[in-house]
């Protein structure tokens, strides 16, 4: 049996966390090497450190680094497995890193009166408690006041109708924490209301209306709920909660009994407990809405067009109903408001209309008497509209213009008109011509030393016109002048004691005249005679007759070529009143 090994000294560094032990060496020849044995101080049971002996005299291990005291001794071992004596004990002792347990069994509850309420279990070895707070389950947390050594926390700071989460850890005397346990939701109901009372319901014609008293908090709504029998089950009527102390039930059955009960709603939407059963039965309606008024119809293409003046009583709907001549009323559309298109007959045929107004209770007014409340109407054929001429020629002849085209390829034609523009757009013409069913027209007197557009329109025998055909441009040239062509007096005016006449040239004039001649009398008849003329040699287009005593007069204006001629007056004579003051 070898010695025991003597020497044996240990340490230990907080740094590294490791335990080392030294010894003397043993100098039997037969030493096969050392066993380290280890123990918590205080117990008595020895646990082998090393699997395979140690041939050297140092050995370096982390005990577990609880903050306990660990003991340490060797064995010598030789070849033939023969065990020395335990060797002189030594210690050290561990730095403490363990953390201590999570806790567990974290509760929260809700005191109005002081907030927050915590509590979970107690942890061993723990010599303080941190909690954390926050509004989502994933946070952020943030401490909830100092750490505490108790298991027991009050939270002030948890509002009436917020929702907070919260965990706790454990830390002991080394200042190791714990994990942070799960968290707990805790929800700051506020308590509930009183219930209104005095709940009453009563039938209407059109809806039940529900009634209560309520003493408590001005600022509380109210929230209704219905049911079909007393025993439920409850549905809640309103969206919103209700400001006043009534509600009226418009959906509420024709009929049928329904039982109603009222909860009080704070404004963070707590509710009461529900209030007293009350019941109504809204009343049937039996009165039918009368019949519309204002029915008129007018016949079109697309169908009989339909027109009433809606109802201002109950009236839900209308029902449009129609018959043969000597037919029974059929019903053919269900309508919200006053027109309807009846698309659905043959062209031609003419039916009976009339209108039925419905309530929401169903009851639907009479049906007119023979003669009155009944209109007729018929759907319109659909008739072709006629093809425009695929040509137009114009030729002008000594003042006058000749217009030909080719005719209409359609079948329904009634005739052609002629429109005349000087522009190439078709719609600024007018019409120059009478209905013609030919294919050709003169138009005669057309003012000459102009460009024209002429075009042609086809209408139907029953008046359906067509487009307007290809246009066709023609210049009427100016005749060859005998003389100056005779200006037109245009306009004029009057003052206190003189008459202004304006005037234009004659049509294609080109240069023949060089002056113009004034006539003026007091009659038409005799106008035009040299006693008659007041003024000549005027080279502008306007005169002034001065001196004029109160009276009617007539003028007329000639023009004067360079060899003298003079052109013929106008036809009419030009009048102006001095009458008037």
């Amino acid at each position: 049996m070898p010695l025991a090994p003597v020497g044996v000294k240990s340490g230990f560094s907080a740094s590294t966390l490791k335990a080392t032990l030294t010894w003397s060496r043993n100098y039997e020849m037969d030493l096969a090497g050392y066993r380290v044995y280890r123990r918590v101080a205080g117990t008595s049971s020895w646990s082998l450190r090393n699997s395979t002996a140690i041939t050297g005299t140092t050995f370096a291990e982390a005990p577990p680094a609880t903050g306990a005291a660990y003991e340490y001794a060797l064995r010598a071992v030789d070849r033939t497995a023969n065990v020395s004596p335990l060797s002189a004990v030594t210690s050290v002792v561990s730095a403490d890193r363990t953390a201590p347990a999570v806790p567990t069994g974290l509760t929260a509850t809700y005191d109005p009166s002081a907030g927050a309420r915590l509590a979970w279990s107690p942890v061993s070895g723990a010599s303080s408690y941190e909690v954390q707070r926050a509004v989502a389950p994933e946070g952020p947390f943030a401490q909830v006041g100092a750490p505490l050594q108790g298991a027991v926390l009050t939270d002030p700071a948890a509002a009436v109708g917020t929702t907070s989460y919260y965990r706790v850890r454990a830390k002991d005397g080394a200042g190791n924490a714990s994990a942070y346990s799960a968290s707990v939701r805790l929800d700051a109901a506020e308590a509930k209301p009183l219930p209104p009372t005095a709940v009453s319901a009563t039938g209407r014609l059109d809806r039940n209306t529900v009634g209560w008293q309520y003493d408590g908090d001005a600022s509380h709504q109210f929230h209704l709920y219905g049911a079909d029998s007393a025993a439920g089950p409850w549905t809640r009527l309103t969206d919103t909660p209700v400001t006043g102390t009534g509600y009226d039930d418009f959906a509420a059955p024709v009929g049928e009994a329904r039982y109603y009960q009222v909860r009080t709603v704070t404004a963070l939407g707590t509710e009461s407990a529900p209030s007293t059963t009350a019941s109504a039965t809204r009343i049937r309606d039996v009165t039918p809405p009368h019949m519309p008024y204002g029915l008129d119809a007018w016949d079109a293409t697309d169908g009989v067009h339909l027109v009433w003046t809606p109802n201002s009583d109950d009236t839900d709907h209308y029902l449009v109903m129609r018959k043969t001549m000597f037919g029974a009323w059929e019903q053919i559309a269900v309508v919200r408001d006053g027109t309807y298109l009846d698309t659905g007959t043959a062209p031609d045929v003419q039916f009976g209309y009339t209108v039925r107004a419905v309530d929401g209770s169903g009851n639907v007014s009479p049906l007119p008497e023979p003669g009155y409340g009944t209109v007729y109407g018929k759907r319109l054929p659909v008739h072709e509209k006629p093809a425009a001429p695929a040509s137009v020629t114009a030729t002008a002849d000594n003042g006058n213009v000749k217009v030909e085209w080719t005719p209409s390829t359609s079948t329904d034609v009634a005739g052609y008109y002629v429109y005349r523009t000087t522009v190439a757009d078709p719609t600024t013409a007018y019409s120059v011509s009478p209905f013609i069913t030919g294919t050709t027209f003169t138009n005669v007197d057309v003012p000459v030393g102009h460009s024209w557009y002429y075009v042609v329109r086809v209408v139907s025998t029953h008046s359906q016109w067509s487009d307007y055909s290809p246009m066709a441009e023609v210049t009427v040239p100016c005749p060859v002048l005998t003389g100056p062509p005779t200006p037109r007096i245009t306009g004029g005016g009057r003052g206190a004691d003189y008459a202004q006449l304006n005037w234009q040239v004659g049509a294609c004039d080109q240069g023949a005249t060089v002056s113009y001649n004034v006539y003026r009398s007091m009659s038409s008849a005799d106008l035009f005679i040299p006693e008659h003329r007041i003024a000549t040699g005027v080279t502008a287009l306007t005169y002034r007759d001065p001196g004029l005593a109160r009276a009617y007069y007539y003028y007329v204006v000639t023009a004067v070529a360079a060899d003298g001629t003079e052109s013929a007056p106008q036809a009419t004579p030009f009048g102006i009143s001095m009458m008037a003051p």
